[in-house]
Formats: C-alpha cells, structure tokens, sequence
C-alpha cells in the first residue's frame, strides 16, 4: 500500500458523541499473505511493516509497526 487513507469511527455506549480518529499518509508492506492452506503449511508466517500519520487521538504524530505472526489453518481454531 502507498500513500493510503483510513478513517474509524466508534461511537461508546456511554458517549454523546463518536470518536474518530484517521490515519493518512500509510505505506504498508505485506509478505505471505495467502488462505492457500499448502502455502501456509510450508510458510506459516505473515509479515506486516507499515508506517502512518495518525490524527485525532491524543497520540497524534507518525508511527511505525513491524509485526510478524505465525498462522494456523483456520481447520484448527475450531478444534478443543
């Protein structure tokens, strides 16, 4: 992804009003990204890199995420 835009809105239980905080700005790498369960089998992991300005919350400013995750075929997460 390059350059791309995302707004959420939540509105509480509680709240008079919604709150919505967006993100703009967002460039996102994704490697082995598939619901092929073969492919998955041979490389369970999924990795995600992403950087992104973020308005509207108290944190608002530019951050950046690294995140990787080993998967399990969803056959599995029904199974106790």
């Amino acid at each position: 992804m390059n350059n791309g835009y995302v707004t959420y809105q939540e509105h509480a239980e509680k709240a008079k009003t919604p709150g919505e905080i967006f993100m703009q700005d967002i460039n996102a790498r994704i490697e082995n990204a598939t619901n092929d369960s073969i492919q998955i089998a041979l490389n369970p992991r999924i990795n995600i890199e992403a950087t992104a300005d973020r308005f509207g919350s108290e944190t608002s400013g530019r951050f950046s995420i690294r995140h990787a995750k080993c998967r399990k075929h969803p056959s599995v997460w029904n199974s106790r």
